[in-house]
Formats: C-alpha cells, sequence, structure tokens
C-alpha cells in the first residue's frame, strides 16, 4: 500500500523539518498567508487542464482553501479583525 500523499504533505515540503507552509505564515502573518493561499488557488486553478494532474492540482487548490477557512476560523475564535 502507497501511503505517500502527493497533495498533503510531499516529500520536498518538509525537507528541513519544517512544512513550507508554516514557514510562509511564521513569515508573513495571518494576511499574508492568507494572501498566499489565494493566490497558489489562483496558480493551481488556471493550469490544472494543462498539466496532465488535473486532478491533482484542483486537490491542492482545495487544500489551499482549507487552509483560508482554518485561519478565518481561528480569526472569528479569537475576535481578531
Amino acid at each position: 500500500m502507497n501511503t505517500k500523499d502527493d497533495v498533503n504533505s510531499p516529500d520536498h515540503y518538509t525537507h528541513g523539518g519544517i512544512e513550507t507552509y508554516e514557514y510562509v505564515y511564521a513569515k508573513l502573518g495571518k494576511q499574508g498567508f492568507i494572501d498566499y493561499c489565494y493566490g497558489n488557488v489562483f496558480k493551481y486553478v488556471s493550469r490544472a487542464k494543462y498539466k496532465g494532474t488535473e486532478i491533482k492540482d484542483l486537490r491542492k487548490t482545495m487544500w489551499y482553501i482549507e487552509k483560508i477557512i482554518q485561519v478565518l476560523e481561528d480569526r472569528m475564535l479569537k475576535n481578531e479583525p
């Protein structure tokens, strides 16, 4: 059984001991991270049909949308602007 997950946790994203998105969040803060995620949503959706990896790219799009939702929900729970 193949447990490798190229969408949620590709090997190259954790090189160096930290997920790339965690590093980006730490450097850009909440709003910067949300903007970064939106940029990746646009990127993956716009090229999904043309790379031969349409389903994989759409799953990556959903992953980034989930991250946006998580940050927004966390902000709401903490009553942050």
